[in-house]
């Protein structure tokens, strides 16, 4: 049979297909919520969402496609990634809402949706090109540059590339005007034009759906074209492009232009330049390797170009190398002022967009838990706890414990087919290994990472933790709270734990960054992974308090919208990873708001370092063993000074006494701006001091312990000086134990290494202050002597 014969026998096997999904709607398979442990109501519910089926899972990627035109902002973001005078790049990480974008512009373009990669479990998309690239026969190894069949077997490389994706191309194109004269019979003048472009969009993302008998109608057809000779493949794809123009003629007048556009979509693109990478070379001898990618492009590109269509290339990919890409698709465009490359994808960015999207998901069973804890079917907080532990490899989220007991026990271990998050391609760079160490670091202590990480911004996005910052490339962020908490648990078992990040950095000191109050609160939340009597971890001075002898543990303190408090236990240290939250401080060093924010519950932080002006290196909470909490204001003071002078140990004191609190050094209140509100802020201070939940009556009148540390340098405890009228207890925080606890953790005996050269200097000191004092006494006597040597000579005279 030949190659037109078996091509029309295939049309006519899908023709009824292919009219059913341009007249009808693709029949869409709806997933459907069953079991015991759905409510009736919910089931309705559900039902009512028509959710799409994915490789027998709901998937949320395409469902409501088409929604766009109805947000004036994401219509914007679309219309800047499809326009019809360049090619695009766009890129981000992984998740962060390419593909669903890529969807959404072809339900209002016309074109072609190609993904060079498509998960098993859950199929976006025809395997055509990746079943091409794949089979056998489509490269010859090639032999060194230096042999002459080299340019040859090179040649012949690019002839077979070029032949089979001008297949695969074809294969969609045949399909295309298929659907197209469809349309045209079965049109309904009531739709928008838009509808049927999201119908091809879904027969391509549903390539299954348009064979009667399940199969991939472009894949299948591709195969059937793999016998067709270049040339038939040539004039094939020049007539149904004039077809395809044809058929879209009155559509082109309405929009007044000559030519059609189309958009030529490769999703995933990182497959098919990480396959085959020897394969072919640059025409330019210096370039070196050129990937499977840039043979795609350049083939698509030509293959579609002429009098009738204008082709423009939209290409994602993520996990390669930007420079790679950039490189593919200019040399294969050949117009280097054509392309451009575009990185805003909306992710969800703020907390209110999060819950927007998610609530419409909810039945109204699952929001009563906003308010309340009550049963529910499923064990939904359960199922979020443990998946949240399976994708970071070990960590406890502590929020929601209330929800997570009240669902009850759950019998059977539960698996999930996603694998957890690694980092493994980091260990063979180590310099991007040192610099992701850092940023994660600095955003577990102190919530914000750095808008830009320098050269390796780039290198983080490929690897997955970082995202575009937006859309003029201003930098990166990574702070994806399950990038963050997985790769602090990875780099703890497989690089560096933050105890030896901090450790590291104990002496650091600049004005963004105080290495020993981190380590101090590293080393708290150490002490108190585990319940801990309070005179064991404090030196009480003055009037000992009568609960110093019971036992607290740290905790978050949350308040949300409703007013509901929640109180969870932190431990990002200890033997076991229990989190709140993805960062364990919050830095509150150039807004004062931010720190209000913290003392009114507003972030689950377990520690804030406050605005300067506030004058404690740190702020946190214990809760005591009968449920009753403290506040706690912290000052930690390194220095290596024999002592610590008695002046700046009464300034110590002063700095975590709450009567202090944002004054400046000649005592008098200052209070830093707060833009919008003129309500002063020791007002503030004060009211949400006396605002914590369970707060003790005898721990002074804001419930707050004062304590300060030295190290190594001691400091002397002036009680008779105290500058508190308020009852508020002080303590000094026991460096014995800390020694004790931090001992055998890398970097070992940091303290005690610390506390000997500390010794050491001041030995050092003392004994140059010894021989100065006694050069200083020789030059005394000396001089006397000399007196007493003019005196005798004068008596003589």
């Amino acid at each position: 049979m030949s190659v037109q014969d078996a091509v029309r026998d295939f049309i006519r096997e899908i023709d009824g297909c292919i009219l059913k999904a341009a007249g009808k709607h693709v029949p869409i398979p709806i997933w459907q919520f069953e079991g015991e442990y759905v409510a009736q109501a919910d089931q309705g519910h559900f039902a009512d969402l028509e959710i799409p089926v994915l490789g027998g899972k709901p998937s949320l990627l395409i469902h409501n496609l088409g929604r766009f035109p109805r947000d004036p902002d994401l219509q914007k973001r679309l219309e800047s990634i499809f326009m019809h005078n360049c090619h695009t790049f766009f890129f981000n990480t992984s998740g962060s809402g390419k593909t669903r974008l890529l969807l959404e512009g072809l339900c209002q373009n016309w074109g072609f949706y190609f993904t060079s990669f498509v998960d098993s479990s859950q199929p976006v998309g025809s395997i055509d090109v990746r079943q091409s690239i794949q089979a056998p026969g489509f490269y010859s190894p090639l032999p060194p540059p230096s042999s002459s069949d080299y340019n040859k077997a090179l040649d012949n490389n690019r002839r077979i590339a070029s032949t089979t994706f001008r297949r695969v191309l074809l294969a969609r194109l045949i399909i295309f005007t298929l659907f197209l004269e469809k349309v045209n019979l079965c049109r309904d003048p009531d739709l928008p034009r838009d509808e049927y472009k999201k119908r091809w969009l879904l027969l391509q993302v549903f390539p299954k759906l348009g064979h009667p008998k399940g199969r991939d109608i472009f894949d299948e057809l591709a195969v059937i074209l793999s016998r067709a000779s270049d040339g038939w493949v040539s004039l094939r794809s020049k007539i149904y492009t004039h077809r395809v123009h044809d058929l879209l003629a009155s559509e082109m007048q309405e929009a007044k232009g000559k030519t059609l556009g189309l958009f030529c979509v490769l999703d995933e693109a990182q497959f098919a330049a990480s396959q085959h990478k020897h394969v072919f070379r640059s025409d330019d001898e210096d370039d070196g390797d050129r990937t499977i990618l840039t043979e795609i492009i350049r083939v698509w590109e030509q293959q579609l170009r002429g009098e009738y269509v204008d082709i423009f290339m939209v290409v994602t990919a993520t996990g390669i190398s930007r420079k790679s890409v950039k490189s593919a698709m200019t040399s294969a465009l050949r117009k280097i002022d054509m392309y451009r490359e575009h990185t805003d994808t909306g992710a969800f960015t703020t907390l209110e967009a999060q819950k927007q999207y998610l609530m419409q998901y909810l039945p109204t069973s699952f929001r009563i838990l906003a308010t309340r804890p009550s049963p529910v079917y499923g064990r939904p907080h359960t199922l979020l706890r443990d998946y949240v532990r399976h994708i970071t490899g070990g960590v406890t989220i502590s929020d929601a414990v209330e929800y997570v007991e009240n669902e009850g026990r759950q019998l059977e271990p539960r698996t999930f087919s996603q694998g957890r998050l690694e980092f493994f391609e980091l260990k063979k760079n180590s310099d991007l290994l040192a610099t992701a160490h850092g940023v994660i670091i600095d955003n577990l202590l102190s919530s914000k990472g750095p808008r830009s990480i320098g050269r390796d911004d780039m290198l983080c996005i490929e690897h997955g933790f970082a995202r575009v910052l937006d859309s003029k490339q201003q930098g990166v962020l990574i702070d994806e709270p399950l990038i963050v908490l997985a790769a602090v648990q990875w780099m703890n078992t497989n690089h560096q734990s933050v105890y030896k990040a901090v450790a590291k950095d104990i002496r650091r000191n600049t004005e963004n960054n105080n290495g020993f109050e981190k380590f101090i609160a590293v080393a708290l939340d150490l002490i108190f992974s585990k319940q801990r009597r309070l005179s064991e971890v404090f030196e009480f001075h003055g009037t000992k308090p009568s609960w110093a002898d019971m036992n607290a543990r740290l905790v978050s303190v949350f308040r949300d919208d409703t007013g509901k408090v929640e109180i969870c236990g932190s431990s990002f240290c200890g033997p076991e990873f229990v989190a709140p939250s993805a960062t364990l401080g919050i830095a509150a060093l150039y807004e004062a708001k931010a720190t209000l924010s913290w003392l009114q519950h507003r972030d689950r932080a377990t520690f804030c370092f406050p605005h300067p002006w506030m004058k404690p290196d740190v702020l946190f909470v214990l809760e005591i063993e009968d449920g009753s909490r403290i506040w706690v204001a912290l000052q930690s003071k390194w220095s290596k000074q024999r002592t610590i002078m008695k002046v700046n140990a009464i300034n110590a004191m002063k700095s975590v006494t709450p009567s202090k609190y944002f004054s400046n050094k000649h005592g008098k209140p200052h209070s830093p701006v707060t833009e919008g509100d003129d309500t002063d802020i020791h007002d503030k201070i004060s009211e949400h001091l006396l605002a914590l939940p369970a707060r003790r009556s005898d721990a002074g009148k804001y419930s707050l312990l004062r304590v300060v540390v030295s190290f190594p340098a001691p400091m002397g405890i002036y009680t008779s000086e105290d500058p508190d009228h308020d009852d508020h207890p002080f303590a000094t925080l026991k460096m014995e134990l800390v020694k004790e606890i931090t001992r055998d953790l890398s970097p070992e005996r940091i303290l005690e290494a610390e506390e000997k050269n500390w010794r050491e200097l001041c030995a050092a000191s003392s004994r140059g202050s010894e021989r100065k004092e006694a050069r200083k006494r020789k030059r005394g006597q000396e001089q006397l002597e000399q007196i007493r040597s003019c005196t005798r000579k004068r008596t003589r005279i």
